[in-house]
């Protein structure tokens, strides 16, 4: 059977070894992806100037979550921290890296292996012993190995009990080394920034899957949460996988854009909210005043401010300045930063001190703007002269550099007053390298702002695809066609077009003083009431008893009939694979091919079939009824069962077609009794034998032959 694109998982529908396969294809292609990346970085990569061109600048993106994690040399001989590295050792970059990619490549030959040998006896059904995937209990095995895997790398790895610690630096990002970090059990750990909340939180989190993985394998779930939930159905396992997904790339988004201990500044840059708040603006300020106070000149408390602090402080190291299509790396934009040109004091002909008005985040031009300490504004570039009161000439406005490369420099030219009044628009001024990178200087957004749009985006998809599997899930019957408020019969599978006008309906009367609306006239109805519905409705009875489980065969076998129980045996199996189904046969016979492909569907679903029959069985119903799960095929005390051979009406044509009909009957008769002998358990000749005419038998009889396992008592 062909199937469209976005319909090839069918092909792992309730099959153990398939459904193995493709997520161990799923993790081999994660990690090819990252050792491939990795490798990728590293050859591009410039650790020569961690400071003023660190990782983040040049658009790394998987080098910070290995330096995060606790890896800082490579087997080149550098390390993240700017030292020169002996023996790095096999977990290096190249060597995490590498491990990456041969774990890529065993789990892609995994993954081949599984699908090939894809015939797993792993979970049987402990009431009919039949193969089945255990979903509640595979939930439980996923808890409770995912509850390991966090608990040792909260007590062991993140601790140092048995790892190297991860990334830990002071609030702005400047003392950052890889340490082993100890669990915070009071409120702190309850703080973002604290890294002793991720050891806490991941020992914690680890018990507590644990425990609920344990409960889940031990504790088998009550039927009324079971079939509410459908945990029989594996789309159910596939909208709460895709939540779980969803949930946990929001919170990443979020760590990561406003910034959190699993986010240092020196692996991810700065967070726009720094800039806005003038984080780093505040504390270069502090010390400043603090250096002065020790009497220091401005000189030399402005050259103790360390060059990494000063570089935060600038917007080109702002995530929100580079637009969503700006590709590339921050020092595209920009440039490579040389090295800081000091702290510019500007100050009007009267000596007073001027503070340039800083750009905010989303503005790409802004008019610069000069204040004095209570925020008035004394000077600016106009954008026209002539009307100009507060211009630089005007007012007279020269700048003195403190710190940095210009230490002691002092400019009273107006042209370079104001180019550096423009760049202190900025935050702190940089010596800029465009050359080297034929920088364009339109600006870039960090490693930080593309994780986050990426996993923010990804989470919406994932968040509407939990709704709709979830829909899929709860609202299957609608899906296929089984509405509780469709008065008229329709054929099962048959999409219901919502809104369409043509829907064949019944017009109920309502009568007001009736709980329930007057049955319609024509086919018989009964009332059912949806869960969570407050009025009951008038259903069709054949629909009603399908929501039950009970199908009904009591006509002539034709190929309607048979594609109809068929699609509904099918659905029923996928709704529910271990409930059984009941079919209730009065019928006279009917087409062999129709019949023979309802018997098969019969035998290749998961539920068991009960096969009870009502009046007749007769030919093709009797060959129906041995169809049964054996031990549950049923007569009622008066019906009657008759079985003969297939036969074929006059063939009026060639002699050549007439031959092949001869060959075709001969076929399906061999298998007709093939079937009679392996169901009742009688020989071959007396099969044979009985074919050959037609043979009818009570209920006792039908018994006593094998073709039903009992006769049901008044």
């Amino acid at each position: 059977m062909g199937l469209p694109w976005y319909r090839v998982h069918t092909v792992v529908l309730n099959d153990p070894g398939r459904l193995i396969s493709v997520h161990i294809m799923h993790t081999a292609l994660v990690a090819g992806w990252a050792g491939s990346m990795a490798l990728y970085e590293l050859a591009v990569f410039d650790p020569s100037d961690p400071v003023l061109d660190p990782m983040w600048r040049q658009g790394m993106f998987v080098i910070p979550f290995m330096t995060r994690l606790g890896i800082k040399d490579s087997w080149s001989g550098w390390s993240i921290t700017g030292e020169t590295v002996t023996n790095p050792g096999i977990w290096s970059y190249e060597g995490v890296a590498g491990a990456h990619i041969m774990f890529s490549g065993l789990c892609f030959l995994a993954a081949i292996w599984h699908w090939v040998y894809w015939d797993l006896e792993i979970f049987c059904d402990e009431r009919t012993g039949k193969l089945c995937l255990d979903l509640p209990k595979i939930f439980g095995i996923h808890l409770f190995l995912s509850g390991v895997a966090c608990f040792g790398f909260g007590a062991f790895h993140v601790t140092g009990l048995y790892g190297p610690g991860i990334w830990v630096s002071d609030p702005y990002g400047l003392t950052g080394k890889i340490q082993p970090v100890d669990p915070a059990w009071g409120a702190e750990g309850f703080d973002p920034f604290v890294p002793g909340g991720i050891a806490s939180h991941h020992i914690a989190a680890g018990i507590l899957g644990i425990l609920a993985g344990l409960f889940h394998l031990s504790v088998r779930p009550p039927q009324r949460l079971y079939i509410g939930l459908r945990m029989g159905n594996i789309e159910t396992v596939l909208s709460s996988s895709i939540a779980a997904v969803f949930f946990a790339a929001f919170v990443v988004a979020g760590t990561m854009w406003y910034g959190s201990a699993t986010t240092p500044v020196e692996l991810f840059g700065p967070t726009r909210y720094q800039w806005d708040q003038g984080y780093f603006q505040q504390e270069i300020d502090r010390r400043v005043r603090a250096g002065l106070a020790e009497n220091l000149s401005l000189s030399e408390a402005w050259s103790k401010i360390p060059e990494k602090l000063a570089f935060y402080d600038y917007i080109g190291n702002n995530p929100a300045k580079g637009g969503l299509f700006r590709a590339g790396a921050m020092d595209n934009g920009d440039g490579i930063a040389v090295g800081w040109l000091g702290h510019p004091i500007f100050k009007d002909k009267e000596g007073n001190e001027l503070f340039v008005r800083r750009m905010p985040t989303f503005f790409e031009t802004f008019p610069v703007v000069l204040v004095d300490k209570e925020g008035i504004v004394k000077a600016d570039v106009p954008f026209r002269r002539a009307e100009s009161k507060y211009s630089v000439e005007q007012v007279g406005v020269t700048v003195e550099f403190y710190g940095g490369g210009l230490d002691r420099v002092s400019f009273g030219d107006p042209a370079i007053v104001k180019k550096y009044a423009r760049r202190a628009q900025l935050g702190e001024i940089f010596e800029l390298d465009r050359a080297t990178l034929k920088s364009d200087g339109v600006f870039r957004s960090s490693p930080r702002g593309w994780f986050t749009f990426g996993h923010a985006t990804f989470a919406l998809l994932f968040f509407f695809g939990h709704i709709w599997h979830g829909a899929r899930t709860l609202f299957r019957d609608v899906f296929a066609g089984i509405d509780p408020d469709l008065d008229a019969r329709i054929e099962f599978g048959a999409f219901q077009k919502l809104g369409d006008p043509t829907t064949k309906r019944q017009v109920s009367i309502v009568l007001h003083f009736f709980p329930l609306e007057q049955m319609p006239v024509g086919v018989p109805k009964v009332p059912f009431r949806a869960p969570g519905d407050e009025d009951a409705n008038w259903v069709d009875l054949y629909n009603r008893l399908y929501r039950e489980r009970l199908l009904f065969l009591a006509q002539d076998i034709n190929h309607e009939i048979a594609n109809q129980l068929m699609g509904l045996m099918v659905y029923l199996s996928a709704e529910d694979a271990n409930k059984d189904m009941f079919s209730f046969l009065n019928c006279p016979g009917g087409s062999v091919i129709p019949g023979v492909g309802l018997f098969d569907v019969m035998q290749i679903i998961v539920p068991d079939v009960h096969t009870i029959c009502m009046g007749v069985a007769a030919s093709m119903g009797s060959f129906i009824l041995i169809g049964g799960e054996i031990t549950k095929r049923i007569a009622l005390p008066h019906a009657r069962i008759m079985i003969h051979q297939p036969a074929s009406s006059y063939y009026d044509g060639p002699a050549a077609d007439f031959h092949k009909e001869s060959k075709h009957v001969t076929m399906l008769r061999d298998y007709i009794t093939k079937c009679y002998i392996e169901r009742t358990g009688n020989p071959g000749e007396i099969i044979q034998r009985d074919l050959n005419r037609d043979v009818f038998m009570s209920a006792t009889e039908a018994q006593a032959y094998g073709i039903v396992d009992a006769v049901a008592e008044g």
